[in-house]
């Protein structure tokens, strides 16, 4: 039954997707538009002065901010646009809430790996990252992961509140928290212990993270300790650790937000 229920749900989200490519566009285009200013912005910051660094940082905070904003926002509407085709749905006893929203996670898929490609490849080297296969590789798979993970915090803030106008508004108060407490601000071993927990359900400060660890593990041996970014802002999980939290993060996320859609969907029955 549940095989069935994915197999037929993932063929309208995909004949939906087809049929109305235009957001699929939309965030190809804007993750085009983002890298191409970013370019100029941050240009060629590959050198190993203390102000090249700095700039480095800041840079690949913004980047780690931007991709977090960008996957949040095309996702908090998506429950809401659909509310009531799928409550419909529900008290008709069609299918399930997992194979649902599962599916609708496989069908948005492609379009955050297709534009988080794209938005590496634009940026990285226009930028000064270190100039390795490997390591750009790397970098993508931070794009990648916040994106899934953001998409999951966009996933959940949709569900929990009841009308588009409210998600909307709602999101950016949820997220500047998470921002703030992304690394960059502020030192992550001097944050208060009564709201330090913020900072470890954060998307920003784990793929903030990865990416400091990942430009700078390959530079370590260019500049002085004192100047490693890794360092003064008291980085200490590694780039495997903090990747491998971002995806813990994005899967309880999902855990949460179908548990979630259960309790909405028990109330209007």
């Amino acid at each position: 039954m549940f095989g069935l229920q994915m197999r037929q749900l993932l063929k309208r989200e995909s004949l939906n997707q087809v049929r109305d490519p235009k957001e699929f566009r939309v965030r190809i285009l804007r993750q085009v538009i983002i890298g191409l200013l970013i370019i100029p912005v941050f240009w060629k910051l590959d050198g190993n002065s203390r102000q090249e660094i700095y700039g480095m940082a800041g840079a690949l905070f913004f980047i780690a901010t931007n991709q977090v904003m960008m996957s949040l926002q095309s996702a908090v509407l998506a429950f809401q646009m659909e509310r009531p085709i799928f409550l419909r749905e529900q008290a008709e006893k069609m299918y399930g809430v997992a194979p649902y929203y599962l599916a609708k996670v496989i069908i948005e898929l492609p379009s955050i790996i297709i534009s988080g490609v794209l938005f590496s490849c634009i940026v990285y080297f226009g930028i000064g990252l270190y100039p390795n296969v490997w390591a750009w590789l790397r970098f993508t798979f931070v794009i990648l992961l916040l994106g899934f993970a953001s998409s999951a915090y966009g996933h959940f803030i949709s569900i929990l509140f009841n009308t588009p106008e409210t998600a909307v508004a709602a999101s950016p108060i949820i997220l500047l928290p998470l921002v703030i407490l992304g690394g960059f601000f502020t030192n992550s071993g001097n944050v208060p212990s009564w709201i330090a927990w913020l900072q470890y359900i954060s998307p920003t400060r784990y793929g903030f993270e990865s990416e400091l660890q990942n430009e700078f593990s390959f530079r370590e041996d260019e500049i002085p300790p004192q100047n490693n970014p890794v360092n003064f802002l008291a980085f200490g999980l590694g780039y495997a650790a903090a990747m491998f939290l971002l995806v813990a993060v994005s899967i309880t996320l999902r855990i949460l937000t179908i548990l979630l859609l259960k309790v909405k969907v028990s109330k209007f029955q």
